[in-house]
C-alpha cells in the first residue's frame, strides 16, 4: 500500500515524499487505519497537495470498503 500511495502521490507532484507510520509501519498482523506524513523537500510544494491526493485515490477506489476523512 505504501508504493500505491507514493506512487500516486508523484504522479500529482512530483519529488513528493509519502511515509507510511503507526501500526502498518510496525508490521502489526491488523490495523484499522493507516498513518502517513507527507512532505516534499522544498518544504512548500506540498501545500493544497493533500485534496488533490484524496480525490485521486477515490478514483481509483482505494477508499472502498473502508472510511475516508
Amino acid at each position: 500500500m505504501e508504493k500505491l500511495l507514493q506512487d500516486v502521490g508523484k504522479d500529482i507532484l512530483p519529488g513528493v515524499i509519502i511515509v507510511c507510520g503507526g501500526s502498518y509501519r510496525r508490521g502489526k498482523a491488523s490495523c484499522g487505519d493507516m498513518d502517513i506524513v507527507i512532505t516534499h523537500p522544498d518544504g512548500e510544494s506540498h501545500v493544497g497537495f493533500l485534496p488533490k491526493f484524496v480525490q485521486r485515490l477515490k478514483e481509483i477506489n482505494f477508499f472502498e470498503g473502508g472510511s475516508c476523512l
